[in-house]
């Protein structure tokens, strides 16, 4: 196993070849625009225009271990100055990334470079990491949590990533308990933690990949 840290804002980056046809790091299909622009409004969404880094993790080469765990031969992590290198972040050649690796972004906006919990963070959003079946309970049991607001679904491609914009900004620590009740809610994953690492939309869900199928587009359903 391998590890790497990169700084993106100080000009360090890495970029991967593209794997669909007719996309490459000089030729793109209008697709991969639309999946761009759905990155982009998901990190608009969470970070807004506050100041901080953006906590990104790629995995390279992913693959099941005996026991059915997905692990990776190659891991990065990389900090992005938001929102003075948005741009930057979000181009295409995170797209050729995309294709090959899988990507997480980290919903809460970092005061430092580090992944390090802090409850000191602000946010202004709940998430859940939902496993298995969208049933028709977990719809009910989320539009009684809303009572009446919005609610984001990301398609994660094993499940769904549930995310409720709030009305005013929390610390860290408020956000974990606000994440633990939306959890218990919809019997989601433990995923809670402020410093919590979910897939980003437009990236590609590669485990099917890794067992000899076709990779999943993570999605962004907006409201």
């Amino acid at each position: 196993m391998r590890d790497r840290q990169a700084h993106p804002a100080d000009g360090q980056g890495q970029r991967g070849a593209s794997v669909e046809p007719g996309s490459s790091a000089t030729s793109y299909r209008s697709t991969d625009q639309q999946r761009l622009a759905s990155a982009r409004a998901y990190c608009d969404l969470l970070y807004g225009d506050r100041s901080g880094y953006v906590y990104m993790f790629t995995g390279a080469g992913g693959y099941f271990t005996p026991n059915d765990s997905y692990k990776f031969i190659c891991k990065t992590q990389f900090w992005w100055a938001w929102p003075d290198t948005r741009d930057e972040f979000l181009s295409l050649p995170l797209v050729d990334v995309a294709n090959l690796d899988d990507v997480y972004v980290c919903p809460q906006l970092r005061r430092q470079r580090t992944a390090t919990q802090d409850p000191t963070t602000t946010g202004c959003t709940l998430w859940c990491d939902v496993d298995g079946p969208w049933t028709a309970q977990r719809q009910a049991a989320l539009d009684a949590f809303l009572q009446g607001r919005a609610a984001h679904i990301v398609d994660s491609g094993h499940g769904k990533h549930v995310y409720v914009p709030l009305d005013r900004m929390y610390l860290g620590e408020e956000i974990e308990h606000g994440n633990r009740i939306l959890m218990k809610v919809l019997d989601g994953d433990s995923k809670w933690s402020e410093n919590s690492l979910l897939r980003l939309p437009g990236a590609f869900n590669h485990k099917d990949g890794a067992r000899g199928g076709t990779s999943t587009l993570v999605r962004w359903d907006q409201p």
